[in-house]
């Protein structure tokens, strides 16, 4: 969402980080949110993953 306000230029300063931000920091805020957030979906996977490896006892 705060980035499609982003692209279409309707910008309403809420609750999301980058959008009460500087103009030139709330594009490398976007990308550095994307960012965590895949790392945090990724370290999820594979701790999931590791519990289903994990054998029955």
């Amino acid at each position: 969402m705060p980035t499609m306000m982003k692209l279409t230029d309707h910008v309403e300063p809420l609750w999301f980080l980058a959008l009460p931000m500087r103009p030139e920091w709330q594009w490398p805020t976007l990308a550095l949110m994307y960012a965590i957030g895949a790392l945090a979906y990724t370290v999820a996977g594979r701790i999931a993953l590791a519990a289903v490896k994990l054998p029955m006892e």
